[in-house]
């Protein structure tokens, strides 16, 4: 059964790293190294989707 939310660990430019939702935009696979942009906050925390 595939879960309803795709989890992320997010490195960022400025430095460290967040545990974030990864949208579900795209029908592509993401793979490690894939670019993401920050999309908005939900009510269970920070969501990002595919560059």
């Amino acid at each position: 059964m595939p879960t309803p939310y795709l989890l992320a660990l997010v490195e960022l430019e400025e430095g460290g790293r967040i545990l974030a939702r990864l949208a579900d935009d795209d029908e592509s696979e993401p793979s490690i190294g894939d670019k993401v942009v920050f999309s908005g906050l939900s009510d269970t925390g920070p969501v990002f989707r595919m560059f």
